[in-house]
């Protein structure tokens, strides 16, 4: 007879992580809810069940780890989640009134709910119930409490400030070019880099686009990954002068979306134009092709945009950068050189005139895609 080999008993650091990687899952399918997972662990410290928050209205981690298991076998087990239970009702019951029910050990939470119909309610229900509750810390060198913060970083955006978090996306080459002058642009990264970036369309609700980028290379920006086939995405067009509004049906960015996805923001000394298939944004100029870019992010965040993908061009990105409103970056380099002479730098908007006034990022990450390399970090 083999004896079956039994599940090594895990620290709180290694049941967090899965918890971690748990969540992950749930992105780009759970939006405006934050991702979040969940691990229970047996009375002996051994993994019993894990689950996680799988779509928007569905059921919460904490549930989805607990089905398919019996309340006997919670019985003083540990329960690991990366965010404070719920305690009130939305689409789906209160987490903490169920984890009450059960003879649990203990509830570790990764960070407390930034949503105020929530923070700390959680924790205060469950300790109210003599179950033992304490916020996650890190132990024997792990570094999973900025993970934690940063899984959760679109809700807590939107939760604090009441905008949209913008991340800024870019490719380029070893030299920092993200295309040739003449406008030719593909492909600088390989196919692996293309559907990562693909997956971060799928969870960022809409992706915004300088107008010259559209004019030159005439984008989809769409997502095209089979795992996010019933997932679909906003797109903002920069059209100061309105040109592309007038030929957006020729556009290829029209053609594969619902044309009430669209926003053309348009500066307000445009004819006023009115257009039952798109909507258009009208602003003011604070120079010539400039707007105020904060009362952008508010409007859009007022019509359910509650994460925006800059993908160009170089005017953008620095205008975004200049005031101050990029939350994380994704840079994908490729290891190719074009040249400054013929090439178009992504970076040629930003303006630093000391070392002090260098942007920097935090919380680095370096992924490889074949010989491609993806730098992302938080801006503070």
């Amino acid at each position: 007879m083999i004896e079956r080999k039994r599940p090594k008993k895990l620290t709180d650091s290694e049941a967090m992580a899965m918890a971690i990687e748990e969540a992950k899952k749930g992105l780009g399918h759970v939006a405006p809810n934050p991702p979040v997972g969940c691990v229970i662990l047996d009375r002996e410290g051994r993994l019993l069940s894990k689950g996680f928050h799988q779509r928007f209205g569905g059921s919460h981690a904490e549930i989805e780890a607990l089905k398919g298991i019996s309340a006997d076998s919670v019985e003083g087990a540990s329960v690991f989640v990366t965010l404070e239970p719920c305690s009130h009702f939305g689409k789906t019951p209160p987490c903490a009134d169920k984890l009450i029910t059960l003879a649990l050990r203990r509830v570790v939470f990764g960070v407390v709910d930034p949503n105020p119909e929530v923070s700390g309610r959680g924790a205060e229900r469950i300790a109210n119930a003599n179950i033992p509750i304490s916020e996650y810390e890190d132990e024997n060198g792990a570094n999973l409490k900025g993970d934690l913060e940063d899984l959760i970083e679109v809700f807590s955006m939107n939760q604090r400030l009441k905008a949209p978090f913008v991340s800024l996306k870019v490719a380029s080459s070893l030299d920092g070019q993200m295309a040739l002058k003449s406008g030719e642009s593909q492909w600088i990264t390989n196919e692996a880099s293309r559907h990562h970036a693909h997956f971060l369309r799928a969870t960022h609700d809409a992706v915004i686009i300088g107008s010259r980028t559209v004019e030159i290379d005439d984008p989809k920006l769409n997502i095209r990954r089979s795992d996010f086939a019933d997932r679909t995405n906003k797109v903002v067009v920069m059209d100061p002068a309105g040109s592309l509004f007038k030929k957006r049906k020729d556009l290829a960015l029209y053609k594969v979306r619902d044309p009430k996805e669209i926003f053309f923001v348009v500066s307000d000394k445009m004819p006023a134009t009115n257009s039952d298939e798109v909507n258009i944004i009208r602003l003011a100029e604070e120079e010539p092709g400039q707007f105020d870019l904060k009362e952008l992010l508010k409007v859009l965040f007022s019509t359910g945009v509650k994460s925006l993908l800059l993908e160009g061009g170089s005017h953008l990105y620095g205008s975004f950068l200049k005031q101050r409103l990029v939350h994380r970056i994704f840079y994908y380099q490729a290891p190719i050189l074009l040249g400054s002479t013929n090439g178009l730098s992504w970076s040629s908007g930003i303006r630093v005139g000391r070392m002090s006034e260098r942007i920097s990022l935090k919380r680095v990450k370096i992924d490889l895609f074949g010989d491609d390399i993806l730098v992302s970090g938080r801006i503070d």
